[in-house]
């Protein structure tokens, strides 16, 4: 074990740049990278942090609308890349203006444009289709992942309409059992148990490393949520169980992840302090790998970290909570989530832990400003055949562009409803059958509905 000695290169000055909109940043220091994955890694968008202040007495950048502006940071001594990110806020106090910024990753929030996709014979498209599309629209120079299993994903166009990138990123995320990160102005999936992925930190000294515990991998069970089907692998040993519901969860998909995560151990643990200035590996701040020199072969998974930078050098402290932490928690973020997107895509429905129901935006909204606390509320029920009693009226905006009613002279006459007058499978006919046709006692005496089902007359 290293004990820490700040600072190790105290005989060199580092010399740090900023560049806000292309142009040059004085007076600043606070330089802080941090980033923090969901639960263990295994789905999500982890977009990385800057924070730095600069010195504003005549509040040049207080009094400025800078939402969205570029700013790099860069360090000439340092083998430390140069990184885009992207104000987000501003705060002003006592003559210092204090900056939040996030990499690339926040820009993937805008919808997702499928104008120019290629759907194939089966409706769908392939995820390396979308994912070329995200990175296109969102400015990444493209996209990688450390593990196999892409190939089984394709996406309907009705999982994309009205998507955001984000969303997107998500699904396959969660399917895939991985983070997406920002790596050097590329995407990348950084999949559990897939090995290497991005940089990483690699340091000489370090402050004593605080280990709380490990669980290896044993089980995991899919689930469709489409269909409901269920795929479990593994689960012979006691052990940690890794849960996925997806739209794309397979057989394949499932062999190709349970490739990588079966037996994987994950270890709890705490690092205060470690210089990492000399590390010629590290590129950017969105190190998910924590290496110390000392111990050969030595790599621990980080889910949250703080770099800071200043003119001694770079410092790194983070870890990864144990696994009893990291479990429940991530299954309540997930399950709070996914409630989230649904009740964003559906928009009147409201879900609750047992109850689905119909609301009146209306209603509910005047309740709440009217302090009632009571939103109009309709439910449902599904009897048998799945005959399904609502407590409202259901009522269609669409309407037929075209009735068609054609007098039978065998006695059957056939009334055609168009619901798109281009396309005729869409066609449905009601055949009549009449009696006494043309006389006095013409009556109309059985309907036959579109499914061939028939319904007697008295009176017609």
């Amino acid at each position: 074990m290293n004990l820490l000695t700040l600072p190790q290169t105290a005989a060199t000055v580092f010399s740090w740049a900023i560049t806000l909109n292309g142009a040059q940043v004085s007076d600043f220091g606070g330089i802080r990278f941090s980033f923090a994955v969901n639960g263990l890694g295994t789905s999500g968008c982890c977009s990385s942090q800057l924070e730095f202040s600069v010195y504003d007495p005549i509040n040049f950048y207080g009094d400025m609308l800078l939402d969205g502006a570029e700013v790099t940071v860069s360090c000439h001594e340092l083998y430390f890349t140069s990184q885009t990110y992207f104000c987000d806020k501003i705060s002003v106090s006592k003559n210092i203006c204090g900056f939040t910024c996030y990499d690339r990753i926040c820009k993937t929030d805008k919808l997702i444009d499928i104008s120019e996709f290629s759907f194939g014979e089966d409706g769908t498209v392939s995820a390396d289709g979308v994912l070329s599309a995200v990175c296109a629209q969102c400015g990444f120079s493209g996209y990688g992942s450390s593990g196999t299993g892409l190939e089984y994903i394709k996406f309907t166009k009705g999982q994309l309409e009205n998507t955001a990138c984000r969303r997107v990123l998500e699904l396959i995320s969660e399917a895939m059992c991985g983070v997406w990160v920002c790596n050097d102005g590329m995407l990348y999936l950084a999949c559990l148990g897939g090995g290497d992925f991005g940089d990483y930190a690699h340091c000489e000294d370090y402050s004593e490393i605080d280990f709380q515990g490990k669980a290896r991998i044993t089980a995991l069970s899919m689930t469709n949520s489409d269909t409901g089907e269920m795929l479990n692998f593994g689960g012979t040993e006691n052990g940690a169980v890794i849960t996925i519901d997806s739209p794309f969860a397979s057989e394949e998909l499932g062999l190709a992840v349970w490739g990588r995560i079966e037996n994987y151990v994950h270890t709890g643990w705490q690092c205060d302090t470690a210089d990492i200035t000399l590390d010629s590996t590290l590129k950017n701040m969105s190190s998910l790998i924590f290496r110390r020199a000392d111990i050969e072969g030595d790599k621990l998974f980080v889910t949250s970290s703080e770099f800071t930078a200043d003119s001694t050098g770079i410092y790194f402290s983070g870890g990864a909570a144990p696994y009893n932490e990291w479990n429940y928690a991530d299954y309540l973020e997930r399950g709070l989530n996914s409630r989230v997107q649904i009740g964003k895509t559906v928009g009147n429905v409201r879900i609750g832990n047992d109850t689905l129901c119909f609301v009146n935006k209306s209603k509910a909204s005047a309740g709440r400003s009217a302090g009632s606390g009571k939103a109009e509320k309709y439910g449902f029920s599904v009897g048998e055949n799945g005959v399904t009693e609502y407590d409202g009226a259901m009522i269609s905006k669409a309407h037929p562009s075209q009735s068609v009613y054609t007098d039978g002279a065998d006695g059957t006459d056939i009334l055609t409803v168009k619901w798109n007058a281009d396309n005729i499978a869409q066609d449905r006919q009601f055949k009549f059958t009449v009696t006494g046709k043309g006389t006095s006692e013409e009556k109309v005496t059985a309907m036959i509905f579109p499914d061939g089902t028939s319904m007697s007359l008295e009176g017609f």
